[in-house]
Order: C-alpha cells, then sequence, then structure tokens
C-alpha cells in the first residue's frame, strides 16, 4: 500500500471519529442507561409475577380440602331437604321434623336422632306406640336415601335392674335391631342397614341423662 493511500485512510478515521460528538456520545450513554433500567424493571415484574405464581398455586393446593369439605356440605343439605320434603309428604305439619327428633350434620353423614323416651319404655326393647308413629313418618324419606344406613342405640350409665337385658350394651344393640325391623317392615331395604350399640360409652352429654338414652339412624354418605 502506498503512502498516500495510508495518509488517506488516518485523515478520514479522524474526520469519521470527529462526527461523534460529546453531546451524541451522551444521549449513547444515557440510552444505554434507560435500557438497562428497562430490563431491571422487567425482571422484577417477572419476579413478582413468578412470587403470584407460587402464591396461588400454594392456595389452590390449601383450599382442595375445602372446596370438597364443602361439596360434602352440601349434599349433607340435600339429604336434609329430602327428609323433610318426606315429612311433609307423610303429613307433618310444615315439614317439621317430629317431637324428639333432631338432626345432625357429621362427616359421617347425616344423623337422625330419636330420643329413647318417644320410642321405649324404661328397660324395654317394644317400640310404642309414638315411637312407632315417629319412625313411619321418617322411613319414607330414610327409604329415599341412596347410600348406607347405620342405626346406633344408646342407653345412660344407669345399671340394669328390673329388665331382663342383663347390660346395657345388650339393651342397645336390641333397641336398635328394633328400630331395624321396624324400619324393614315399612318398606326401608334391610341390605342396607347395619347395627350397632353402644351402651352408655358414646354419650352427647354426659350430664344429661334423658339425652343419652337414644337411637340414632345415620344416613351415611354415599360412596
Amino acid at each position: 500500500m502506498s503512502r498516500l493511500a495510508v495518509v488517506v485512510g488516518l485523515v478520514g478515521l479522524i474526520g469519521l471519529t470527529s462526527c461523534v460528538t460529546p453531546d451524541r456520545h451522551r444521549e449513547v450513554l444515557s440510552a444505554n442507561r434507560a435500557f438497562r433500567d428497562q430490563i431491571a424493571d422487567l425482571k422484577r415484574v417477572n419476579d413478582q409475577y413468578q412470587a403470584e405464581n407460587v402464591r396461588l398455586s400454594t392456595e389452590v393446593q390449601r383450599m382442595g380440602p375445602l372446596v370438597k369439605d364443602a361439596a360434602a356440605l352440601a349434599e349433607q343439605k340435600k339429604q336434609v331437604e329430602a327428609i323433610l320434603r318426606g315429612l311433609k309428604e307423610s303429613g307433618t305439619t310444615g315439614a317439621e321434623l317430629p317431637a324428639g327428633v333432631t338432626t345432625v350434620q357429621t362427616s359421617d353423614g347425616l344423623i337422625v336422632r330419636v330420643e329413647g323416651s318417644v320410642l321405649f319404655a324404661s328397660g324395654s326393647v317394644k317400640l310404642s306406640k309414638i315411637g312407632q308413629s315417629t319412625l313411619k313418618q321418617l322411613s319414607g324419606a330414610i327409604g329415599n336415601h341412596n347410600g348406607g344406613i347405620r342405626i346406633a342405640g344408646h342407653t345412660d350409665t344407669d345399671k340394669i335392674s328390673r329388665s331382663s337385658w342383663k347390660t346395657n350394651m345388650r339393651l342397645s344393640v336390641q333397641r336398635g335391631l328394633a328400630v331395624l325391623e321396624f324400619l324393614t317392615k315399612s318398606g326401608v331395604s334391610e341390605e342396607r342397614m347395619s347395627v350397632a350399640g353402644y351402651g352408655p360409652y358414646a354419650p352427647v352429654d354426659p350430664g344429661d341423662k334423658a339425652k343419652n338414652r337414644r337411637v340414632e339412624i345415620v344416613l351415611l354418605k354415599a360412596k
């Protein structure tokens, strides 16, 4: 390459460099800083979205069981409404539960609790006329339940003295069987029912013997 070409090249490079003025240089630097700031802002936003996504995922996992519980309560509510409809159709005024009958919602299902004084005389396993009438009113709604039915007899803690049943446990089982047999005769499918006896060992109120003497008809959740 000739010396003249080298000189011309150097002159051109000097001219090109001189075109980048200090003001232009500052603008480029400022633009670069702004660009870096935007990138940093976008990273912060992305981190926030990631953290929110984790929080929402955790919340969904936490809410899962609650949603299932809500569905179970809704199903139990339907069962209560079905019983009340059955009572209304059987002629019970205002679709109210008969005297001495209450319902309790549990994780197992709906408990239809009937006071022992409504069903039996003291120490007896023979259903009273009032007890038969009460069970008759309940039988239609109970029979419409689409799951299993557990009938549980309960007694108080008083020792057996005048009854032919030697223990409260035997008495509780026989009372459960008496209710099962009556419901079977009233049209409830026997194959869906089972009987349990708890004697005095599952009180609802340890200080109230009258409340503890009862038969519970448990409408188990359909599987």
